[in-house]
């Protein structure tokens, strides 16, 4: 017997819409979420609250306002914003509550690396004589040393978000200068590959340029990886760290620039000339910021023909470099 009943039809436009929201921003997602929940808490405060916390509510209103009209297109002043306005809309709270939210609040303390030294000390000392327990009788003081202790804590939490946001800026900036170099540096490379060994392309101008592409990217990719992490420095010197990550490009260039000539100069025929070497050896010298990459034994110049390599002549030891140090001292002191 066929069952007649219908079956739920899918809606084709819902593929699309997953796939939409894998590549929307969770940051901004969750903005709008808050945004939301804050608009909803305000309407809810202005039917309960008494006339003495209208000043409040309208200022949470304008901070509200603003984060909806710039959450597009500046998502940190908008998280700003909405800290703020949840900093007003706690002001028309009563004091059991309040005391609930200082519970909370001393919990995060607890959390190793959450705030910063000087703003847990601030905080603790400023909820320290805060009740613990709920009461009905907290004074203006208490009320507005709360009120202090919860902006501290937004601070910090407006602060990481710029950070991240600066993190990101640079991120941005490294990638669109290193994308070209990269795929430039590829396609020589690729084109090269089969003049690697011939001794007239060793002397012209591709391995300079392969040289000087290589420490772009070595710098690149220092930089970069830098900025993978929030730095934990201050929000004023994250300013300037842009021009100084980009800054490390052209010292990039002139690392590896410097190696090919000092290659050059230390070769007596082009045969000696290893190349792959030299390629290895400026992205290093990109990547450390310095002309002289630390722990290769010979970076640029290779083995000329009937060479053989000669290893290091062992360091001379006496008895005294073999015995520690606390018994030469006692040895000594018998003698």
């Amino acid at each position: 017997m066929k069952d007649n009943s219908e079956k739920p039809t899918r809606d084709p436009s819902l593929p699309l819409a997953d796939l939409g929201a894998g590549w929307r921003n969770p940051q901004k997602s969750r903005l709008r979420s808050e945004l939301a929940h804050l608009e909803a808490t305000l309407k809810e405060r202005e039917h309960d609250c008494d006339i003495r916390h209208r000043p409040a509510l309208r200022r949470a209103d304008a901070h509200l306002q603003y984060a909806k009209r710039h959450w597009r297109r500046d998502s940190n002043a908008a998280w700003q914003h909405a800290f703020l306005a949840l900093e007003q809309i706690v002001r028309t709270y009563s004091d059991e509550r309040l005391v609930v939210w200082a519970r909370t609040l001393r919990a995060e303390l607890c959390e190793s690396g959450r705030f910063t030294y000087w703003r847990q000390v601030a905080i603790e000392n400023l909820l320290k004589g805060f009740p613990t327990a709920p009461t009905k009788c907290l004074n203006d003081r208490q009320r507005e040393t709360y009120f202090e202790a919860l902006r501290l804590r937004d601070q910090s939490l407006i602060n990481q978000y710029w950070r991240l946001s600066m993190v990101r800026h640079h991120q941005l900036i490294l990638a669109a200068i290193g994308a070209p170099v990269l795929t430039a540096t590829a396609v020589i490379l690729a084109r090269s590959a089969l003049l690697l060994t011939r001794e007239s392309w060793k002397m012209g101008a591709t391995p300079c340029l392969l040289a000087v592409l290589f420490g772009i990217l070595g710098a690149i990719v220092s930089a970069a990886q830098r900025f993978t992490t929030t730095p934990p420095h201050r929000i004023p010197e994250i300013l300037g760290s842009d021009i100084a990550s980009v800054s490390r490009i052209p010292i990039g260039a002139v690392a590896g620039l410097t190696l090919w000539l000092f290659s050059i100069a230390s070769v007596r025929t082009a045969a000696d000339l290893d190349v792959p070497n030299l390629f290895l050896a400026a992205f290093g010298a990109g990547f450390a910021e310095r002309l002289i990459v630390q722990g290769s034994g010979v970076p640029v110049l290779g083995i000329g023909p009937g060479e053989t390599a000669s290893p290091l002549p062992p360091r001379p030891t006496t008895s005294d470099d073999e015995t520690p140090d606390d018994e030469r001292l006692k040895r000594s002191q018998a003698e």
